[in-house]
């Protein structure tokens, strides 16, 4: 609904489009063909917010979430390529995560920031809660899998992913009741209800998607610890890297300005 024009389309296609080849490069160990495949998809997510990018350039006061969600997709870029090489290596693994769990600080800023205040949004404090347990949960089952380097890696990484989580939850709570009340207000008398109902509309799909890319994103790293520490094997590639791809997508395709109608001459 928001992937905004026909470029960022064909963009989608081709990211998706190479996750099967990079599973099969993996599933049949082929390097080559993952360092084709997976390239591919991570730039294209970076493809897809460099065209996003292009229409927040008028919005100054989108500037710094759209910038915190730009950073964020970078680092993941970086991260994936640390993830590319095989047989295991402990130090280019822990850059990869270090980029992760940077880039996912970079989400908790936007978030934060479009959002307002997490202590005023109910919907944050409420998934606190049950974001929380999970990584309890979470934590308590890899403890035991994790070589001792790794658990400070781990918990730092737990505690960052579930505070972005948290945050996009803030955030789509915090920005659909402030905006919509904003704009419920502003336009009352100079607006039709019928188009005061689709900006609120357009807007609310737009920070849900978002928050749906931060739930993917928890859930796609779950599959890379269960790889990593757990049990690895190919499935968890089939569950988490078309999480991830799309949550990626989600986040690089949605970050554009509020959409804004004109006043009425009425």
């Amino acid at each position: 609904l928001f992937l905004g024009s026909m470029d960022i389309r064909h963009v989608v296609v081709g990211t998706l489009g190479a996750i099967p080849f990079t599973l099969l490069g993996e599933y049949l160990q082929i390097q080559w063909l993952c360092w084709l495949c997976k390239p591919i998809s991570a730039t294209g997510f970076l493809w897809a917010a460099w065209i996003t990018k292009q229409s927040t350039r008028s919005v100054p006061s989108q500037t710094f979430f759209s910038n915190c969600i730009v950073v964020g997709l970078v680092l993941g870029w970086l991260g994936d390529i640390c993830l590319i090489p095989a047989g295991g290596d402990t130090a280019i693994f822990q850059a990869g995560v270090a980029a992760f769990l940077a880039g996912h600080i970079a989400y908790v800023c936007a978030f934060i920031n479009y959002g307002g205040p997490l202590s005023v949004k109910w919907l944050a404090l409420s998934a606190a809660s049950v974001i929380s347990f999970s990584s309890a949960v979470l934590y308590f089952w890899l403890f035991p899998h994790l070589p001792a380097n790794m658990q400070a890696w781990v918990v730092a990484y737990i505690v960052v992913i579930s505070s972005m989580v948290i945050s996009a939850f803030g955030m789509y709570g915090g920005a659909t009741t402030t905006r919509t009340k904003t704009t419920s207000h502003n336009s009352k008398r100079q607006q039709p209800q019928q188009q005061q109902q689709q900006l609120r509309s357009n807007n609310n799909n737009k920070y849900l998607l978002l928050l749906l890319g931060a739930v993917m994103f928890y859930f796609s790293d779950l599959a890379v610890a269960r790889d990593r520490f757990v049990q690895p094997g190919v499935i968890n590639g089939v569950f988490g890297q078309p999480l991830y791809f799309g949550a990626q997508l989600l986040l690089a395709c949605n970050f554009g300005p509020q959409k804004q109608l004109p006043l009425s001459n009425h």
